[in-house]
This record gives C-alpha cells, sequence and structure tokens, in this order.
C-alpha cells in the first residue's frame, strides 16, 4: 500500500507526543529498556521511528520492512487515552513481528496472547476508531484542479502535432511552477512523501527515472528497506500526485522500449547495456525538456523552487548519501538517448477519495 507521509511544524510536534507515549509503554508498561532513539528486545535494540501518514481507511500500521509504526494525520486531535491504546497496539506488532516474523496472522491467537502477556485486554488488541477526512476542502480542491490541467496537458503532449505536443508540455511545466511557487509563502507548511516505486537490487532504472521526476518540481529519494530499495518522492501534494503517475508510467514505459530495442539489437545484452539504455532515456528526454525550457521560463522563479525542493527533502532527511556510480556503454546509451528525445508522458493521473478510516 502507498501511503502519503506528511510533515509540517504541526506534525512534527505530534510526532513527538507520539514518541513521547510510546517510550512510556515500551518503559513503563513493557518493562523493556529504552534508549534515545531505540528500544532493546531480548538483547537486540530497534529502532523507535514514528511517522504520519495520510491515507484512506487506515488510522495506523507497523512496517516490518522499515521497523516504522505510522499513524494518521486524522488522531492529531484525538485524546490522550484514545493515542495511547492506538501505539499500544501497534507497539504490540512490533514486537510480535520480533517475536515471529511474518509467519502469523496479524490479529490471531499469538498475537493477543503476547497483548496479554503484557496485560493489554480487548481495547488494545481490538483497538478501533471511525475517522471522517473531509476531502472537499479548500487544499485538496485546489490539488485536484492542479491535477486535472497538468492530465490533460500530459495527454497531448504525446500528440502526433509535434507542435502541439510542444506546447503542451511546456504549459504543463508552466502550471507546476505556478503551482509550487504558490506553496512557498503559504502559510501551510505540509511536506508531503510518497514511495512509489521498488527494485530487490541497485537499480539504474529507479536513478534514470529519478532524473526525470525532477523536472516536475519533487526531490526524488532513493532509500533502503529490509529486502529492498525503493524510490521517494518528497514535495507539495498535487506535485507528488502527479510525480507518482509519472514514475509508474515510466516504468513501465522504460520496460518496453528496452524490450523494443533488444528485438532490433540483438548485441544488447547484460546488465550493463540495460543500464546504458536506461540512463540514455533520461538523458535523452531531459535535453529535450530542457531546450524547451530554457527561453520560456523565469531562471529565478525555478532557483527559488531548487532552493524549496532541497529545503522538503530535508525534512524527511537532514541527511543523503551519495549517488551509486554505473559503467556504462557508450553505444547503447547513445541508443536510448535518441529513443529518449521521443519520449512522451502520456494518459491521464487519477485520484483516489479519501472516506471513513478503521484500524487494520
Amino acid at each position: 500500500m502507498s501511503y502519503s507521509y506528511i510533515t509540517s511544524k504541526t506534525i512534527v510536534t505530534f510526532i513527538h507526543k507520539l514518541r513521547k507515549f510510546a517510550r512510556e509503554i515500551l518503559k513503563e508498561e513493557c518493562k523493556l529498556e529504552v534508549l534515545n532513539t531505540r528500544f532493546v528486545y531480548k538483547n537486540y535494540s530497534y529502532p523507535l521511528k514514528i511517522v504520519v501518514f495520510e491515507q484512506a481507511n487506515k488510522i495506523g500500521y507497523f512496517s516490518s520492512e522499515f521497523l516504522e509504526l505510522g499513524f494518521s494525520k486524522a488522531l492529531l486531535f484525538k485524546s490522550d487515552p484514545v493515542l495511547k491504546n492506538l501505539i499500544r497496539h501497534e507497539i504490540m506488532h512490533f514486537l510480535a513481528y520480533l517475536e515471529y516474523g511474518n509467519s502469523i496472522d496479524d490479529h490471531g491467537n499469538e498475537y493477543r496472547s503476547l497483548c496479554k502477556s503484557f496485560g493489554y485486554g480487548k481495547d488494545v488488541y481490538e483497538a478501533s476508531i471511525n475517522l471522517t477526512f473531509d476531502s472537499a476542502s479548500p487544499a485538496s480542491t485546489e490539488e485536484s484542479k492542479a491535477i486535472l490541467k497538468v492530465q490533460k496537458l500530459l495527454s497531448l503532449s504525446s500528440s502526433s502535432n509535434e507542435n502541439e505536443s510542444k506546447l503542451a508540455a511546456l504549459k504543463a511545466q508552466e502550471l507546476l511552477i505556478k503551482y509550487n511557487l504558490s506553496h512557498v509563502t503559504n502559510e501551510d507548511d505540509s511536506v508531503y512523501l510518497k514511495r512509489v516505486l521498488s527494485s530487490h537490487k541497485t537499480s539504474s532504472k529507479l536513478a534514470a527515472i529519478s532524473s526525470i521526476l525532477r523536472t516536475l518540481f519533487v526531490s526524488p529519494v532513493i532509500c533502503y528497506g529490509k529486502n529492498s530499495l525503493y524510490l521517494e518522492i518528497i514535495g507539495e501534494k498535487g506535485s507528488v500526485n502527479i510525480a507518482e503517475y509519472v514514475a509508474h508510467f515510466l516504468s513501465r514505459e522504460f520496460d518496453k522500449l528496452y524490450l523494443n530495442a533488444k528485438k532490433l539489437y540483438p548485441q544488447m545484452t547484460g546488465i550493463r547495456a540495460k543500464n546504458s539504455y536506461f540512463f540514455g532515456l533520461a538523458e535523452g528526454y531531459l535535453s529535450k525538456m530542457k531546450e524547451q525550457q530554457n527561453s520560456l521560463f523565469d531562471k529565478n522563479a525555478l532557483m527559488v523552487l531548487e532552493t524549496k525542493l532541497t529545503e522538503n527533502m530535508h525534512r524527511f532527511y537532514p541527511t543523503t548519501s551519495k549517488k551509486s556510480r554505473y559503467t556504462l556503454n557508450a553505444s547503447t546509451k547513445n541508443l536510448g538517448v535518441e529513443e529518449g528525445r521521443n519520449l512522451n508522458i502520456r494518459h491521464g493521473v487519477t485520484q483516489s477519495k479519501n472516506s471513513n478510516k478503521v484500524l487494520t
């Protein structure tokens, strides 16, 4: 499930509160040693990582992939007793994972027995709450309008009419610039993050797609989970939703283009050729976009957005690691560059509606 993670001054305060309650529960009720940002269970220490998200039909979760506890933004103004029971519920999922791995039912006999061993009853292992999310708020209406406009322009950008295609792509960029600039001085300081693609090993495709997504005014980051690496995108909510669609489209399109190229050039075999072709696709697409943008967009505005994007990324990741390096084949990369200059983002952007949320 893809969550929209969120941070803001208010959310940071909320996370501090959730972490404080979690530390108290682990130390005073579970009788576990609690360190600064970790806790100890059976002589091993584990991170106490808490995130806040927006997601329909979900108010809390524990992720064994990232060893994190997630809680809905909709809980922001709920009472302390309600919050504590939801935190207890998710901490028990964490401990159940440490005890049994992923081999048991989420709320089965083992989970309930573990809850009871710490003195918890139904109010914890059956903890649930109904929350209503106002999907018709002014902010969400603004985002929907922005997404709908860019959706139509992305469809036009694949037009066979070269002039129409170019103008549509530029107009989509212009709308994204205006949308993001409108949030630079906005009182709402919310920033969003989504994990949109994954791979089981180092992936040139994720790295190449990342470079294209930056043209949508989001900050792509490749992070590591327990079993996979993930492409995350950080930015304003509307831009993140658009970039999520584009990322999935590009993932499918890159694979399709690579398979077609292999049929035309049977000598294109091996991981080096694949890496080279993917980076070539990205380079070709970006060179086309740069040529179109240079004479039309205010460079000062673009610099403001670049600064803002960096600030947004640092709110989730204060430090980032260096990029992976790939050994590329020049001729195969050039094939990708040629194809990348003909690459267009097609189809529309869809958005799901939020409704009642229950703990699962």
